[in-house]
């Protein structure tokens, strides 16, 4: 299963650069349920970790948490999408393809997240201590 089956421009940012992790246990008890998330993972920017939630990764803390809102994003659009049950307009995997190179790379997505981040920072700055 591929996220939002491309039904949407957000969701190519992930395109061929996701995976799902369905070997979840539970709660973790030791170090090696990380080590084989990171090994699912491997180049891959996001996963599902399946029975638990979404992880983000990304060259700068700003890249994975704007990543990370963008997969929750596609995760309820996919809901939604398949709750019409009405037929799929998918976009085509050239265009998914180009939309995850174009708008994908790190500097677009570090931009991408400065309004939510200026937002959370004018709500409470408390973060930053």
């Amino acid at each position: 299963m591929i996220i939002a089956s491309q039904s949407n421009k957000d969701v190519c940012y992930f395109y061929n650069g996701h995976t799902i992790y369905d070997d979840y246990g539970g709660i973790a008890f030791g170090s090696t349920e990380g080590s084989n998330i990171a090994k699912a993972l491997g180049s891959a920017r996001a996963s599902i970790l399946v029975n638990h939630g979404l992880i983000t990764v990304g060259a700068t803390v700003d890249e994975a948490a704007y990543l990370f809102t963008l997969l929750e994003k596609s995760c309820q659009i996919q809901l939604m999408v398949e709750a019409t049950r009405l037929p799929k307009r998918i976009i085509p995997d050239r265009d998914a393809a180009a939309i995850a190179r174009i708008a994908g790379d790190p500097e677009s997505l570090y931009v991408e997240f400065q309004p939510q981040y200026q937002l959370e920072e004018s709500l409470d700055a408390s973060f930053k201590r």
